[in-house]
């Protein structure tokens, strides 16, 4: 990592994120009752605490961000450009096969598919064997639908 004097870095970018939308949050947890005469917590007391929460870790890591002095995304000394490049490529696959899981969940209507998609895309991105990504895909996706479904019973709808 390369020394620098004073710039952003993710690190500082990341926390004023989540601090406008902890802002966000908290706006919207505001048109929510926050409790009843007697005290009783309401609708709107969870999302404003964690809004809240949101707001102060993102304001440390913006002073964490900027009190460190070191630049993240530059070329440390001794790794090539092609593997360099070879980074970059595989961060752009990983967003794009993001995308495409929100895509198919949207299209689909159905979050093992979307799942699978996303979990084999990302296990053959970063080279691992065809059919360990398969038994991963394949146990993450109803793995997951399972807890969330079935445990939590949280509806899995994407519209």
């Amino acid at each position: 990592m390369t020394e620098r004097k004073f710039s952003l870095n993710a690190l500082s970018i990341i926390g004023f994120l989540g601090i406008l939308l902890g802002i966000w949050w908290a706006s919207m947890a505001s048109k929510l009752p926050g409790g009843s005469m007697d005290g009783t917590p309401g609708a709107g007391s969870f999302p404003m605490a964690v809004s809240i929460a949101l707001i102060i870790l993102g304001a440390i890591m913006v002073y964490n961000g900027f009190k460190e002095q070191v630049a993240y995304f530059a070329r440390p000394e001794g790794v090539s450009v092609e593997m360099a490049k070879e980074n970059v490529l595989a961060i752009l696959l990983t967003v794009a096969a993001c995308a495409l899981f929100v895509l198919l969940w949207y299209w689909t209507n159905n979050y093992v598919i979307a799942n699978f998609v996303l979990m084999l895309a990302l296990a053959l991105v970063y080279r691992v064997h065809v059919v360990k990504s398969l038994v991963f895909a394949i146990a993450f996706s109803l793995g997951s639908y399972y807890f969330f479904s079935k445990v939590l019973q949280v509806l899995l709808y994407a519209r």
